[in-house]
Parts: C-alpha cells; sequence; structure tokens
C-alpha cells in the first residue's frame, strides 16, 4: 500500500476551476477551465484538458459555496490521461478567506 504524502486533509468536492498557466518556458501561456477533483488549505489536485509541466505557476479562480477565491499555485506533480493530465497543484499564494472557508468545510466533515 504507498505511504499518503499529503500534510493537510482533503475536501471532495469537484469545482470548475478558470486558470492561465504561467509556464517555466519563457513565453508560453494558457488558459482554460478545469475540473477539481479534490482541494486542501495548501493545494488542490485537477484535470487539464492539455498536457502541463512541473514547475508551472497557475492562476487559479474558483467558486466554493458562492464565495469566489483566487489563488496562485504551482505544479508539483503530473500524470497524463486519456485527454490532457491530472496534475497536483500546491497554493503557494492564498487569501485568508479562503483558509477560513477550508477550514469550516473540514470542520463540519468530521
Amino acid at each position: 500500500m504507498a505511504q499518503e504524502r499529503r500534510q493537510y486533509k482533503r475536501i471532495d468536492e469537484r469545482h470548475l476551476v478558470a486558470y492561465v498557466t504561467r509556464s517555466s518556458e519563457a513565453g508560453v501561456h494558457d488558459e482554460g477551465v478545469a475540473l477539481s477533483e479534490d482541494l486542501s488549505l495548501n493545494g488542490i489536485q485537477m484535470a487539464l484538458p492539455r498536457m502541463a509541466a512541473v514547475g508551472d505557476q497557475l492562476d487559479l479562480s474558483f467558486n466554493i459555496e458562492q464565495d469566489l477565491f483566487s489563488v496562485v499555485g504551482e505544479i508539483v506533480w503530473v500524470s497524463p490521461n486519456d485527454v490532457g493530465c491530472d496534475i497536483g497543484v500546491r497554493i503557494v499564494s492564498v487569501p485568508k478567506e479562503y483558509e477560513a472557508k477550508i477550514e469550516h468545510m473540514l470542520s463540519e466533515n468530521k
């Protein structure tokens, strides 16, 4: 059995996420809408409709319970799938309101 590497508990909810990539390759940018698989205080797992690279920066915007959040993340892992890839994003810049919302949701799920 694989060892769990996550530091934070996850919330297993799907959300539409608008993203803009700022690739580690100079001048390469992409934008679109992806589907999140789960989220936590410091990360989000998403399915992208294209390939991505570890180290790419992302500007993400999504709603949680009618509240809009904008965060900045960095891709820390990539796994190809049939239509693009699944990615793990470490959130590097997050508003306090996002932290409060996630902590509240985690406390309700106990």
